[in-house]
């Protein structure tokens, strides 16, 4: 929508509601990696969300001349003059991102399939986790008793060695099943007690594998959504008529005018516009955390001067 206020603000709105599917969206792009989970799957298996999926975003614009000294006659014509101040409004969802791993990738489920079979098939499969509950924490991971020892090196708890003493071995046992927060072993070491319901992810290794009978994950493609974007920018002319054909004009643009921490906007990279996706970084590991929006790298305010000569 388009229109006029006063004769002198021209304004325009728009809104889209939108869904975007596919089975791949760009080969380059971070946050969702360029194979599918399963290599004999590639297309209802892959299907979900497009990375360039932003269900709803709103947008606006606007433009102000000032109603004084038009004519810009006289000294004072000059200063009054000429003004005019425009502005722009965004706002729309998050990036489309997708939970990945990447222990199976090279390794392979030891002792439950051929250990190169991932790696080899298609040369790069970023495994995806399982579901534990959609509604707990976003950067909540659990992880079996039988990944916590094979994968992470833990001890194995009370009751595991017995009934587990080794690897490969069954991992559908009730102590074998149990889950332990992953965020808290990688942190300090120490295995705490969790159920599914606590955790949003299951980390797919081969105790996981087993119980959920498959090893490529549940957790369909860009199924995770990054920060909303909301962004304002705004700029001041000025417009000088120094004679009939011949103008200059000062300007001053405003990026991000209320340094709202927008991701996204003015950074390129991984960590741009999403946090970190690999689930492995679940805890707090320098440098990077599953799932942390407090490690994008956000745009603040900037500040940019021109000048133009018109003829």
């Amino acid at each position: 929508m388009n229109g006029r206020l006063m004769k002198q603000v021209t304004y325009g709105v728009a809104y889209t509601w939108s869904k975007t599917l596919d089975n791949a969206s760009e080969i380059f792009s971070f946050g969702e990696s360029f194979t599918a989970a399963n290599p004999l799957d590639t297309g209802r298996g892959e299907k979900s969300y497009s990375g360039n999926d932003r269900r709803h975003a709103f947008s606006s614009n606007m433009i102000w001349d000032l109603p004084f000294a038009k004519s810009q006659h006289g000294f004072s014509g000059k200063v009054l003059g000429g003004w005019q101040i425009n502005g722009t409004w965004l706002v729309a969802n998050g990036r489309r991102y997708t939970p990945e791993q990447f222990f199976n990738e090279a390794q392979g489920l030891r002792g439950y399939q051929d250990p190169t079979w991932l790696g080899g098939f298609a040369g790069f499969d970023a495994v995806r986790p399982f579901f534990g509950n959609p509604g707990a924490p976003k950067g909540t991971v659990g992880v079996t008793a039988v990944d916590a020892s094979y994968v992470f090196g833990a001890a194995f708890p009370t009751g595991v060695g017995t009934t587990c003493p080794t690897l490969p071995c069954s991992p559908t046992t009730a102590a074998a099943r149990q889950l332990y927060s992953l965020n808290a072993l990688l942190t300090t070491g120490v295995l705490v007690p969790v159920n599914r319901n606590d955790v949003r992810y299951i980390y797919n290794g081969p105790g996981a594998a087993a119980q959920f009978g498959n090893p490529f994950g549940d957790v369909p493609r860009n199924g995770e959504m990054g920060p909303m974007l909301n962004h304002i920018n705004a700029s001041l002319f000025k417009n000088i008529k120094m004679k009939e054909n011949l103008s200059v004009q000062l300007r001053m643009d405003v990026f991000n005018l209320f340094n709202h921490g927008d991701s996204g906007y003015g950074n390129t990279g991984a960590g741009a516009s999403i946090p970190d996706n690999s689930v492995e970084n679940a805890g707090s590991n320098v440098g990077a955390t599953f799932q942390n929006n407090q490690e994008i790298t956000h745009s603040y305010r900037r500040l940019q001067f021109g000048l133009r000569v018109i003829f």
